[in-house]
């Protein structure tokens, strides 16, 4: 049984994908057992959800069911692009919750969101989950940066 993969199909996302949450998951055996759950359970549980994945889009392979399909980019891809490595810069400034609270807050509004109470509203709730799951609970320090 011989399935031929394009380079450039979903298929072969989502194995190169598999192949990186796999090694990450192995990664985490070294770090301390409290650090290590959390990202062992989302990887393992992507992982899966991959596998699975992985198998019905090589069942429609082999059926001749796969589509031709045109990639389209979301209209704010380009912007998207240019805020990340402007994030990393900020966070070696500013430190990450800083940093992060400019990317959670900004982005939305520069991407052309007009409404500012879900950007507040939902922003702040990400922003909070974030800190407590890391620093209260994890017990993981934030990079603090130069103005930290």
């Amino acid at each position: 049984m011989h399935i031929s993969i394009p380079k450039n199909s979903p298929l072969m996302f989502s194995i190169i994908l598999f192949i990186s949450v796999v090694s990450m998951v192995f990664m985490t055996t070294q770090y301390n057992s409290e650090a290590r759950l959390l990202p062992q359970l989302v990887g393992g549980t992507l992982s899966i959800l991959l596998l699975v994945d992985i198998v019905k889009q090589m069942k429609a392979t082999k059926k001749g069911e796969t589509q031709k399909s045109k990639t389209v980019l979301h209209p704010g891809f380009e912007k998207v692009l240019i805020a990340m490595p402007v994030y990393i810069v900020l966070v070696s400034i500013l430190g990450f919750l800083l940093a992060s609270a400019i990317l959670i807050f900004g982005l939305p509004v520069w991407l052309g969101k007009r409404e500012k109470t879900p950007i507040i509203v939902l922003g702040s709730i990400i922003w909070v989950v974030v800190f407590v799951m890391f620093d209260v609970i994890l017990n993981v320090p934030f990079p603090q940066g130069i103005l930290g």
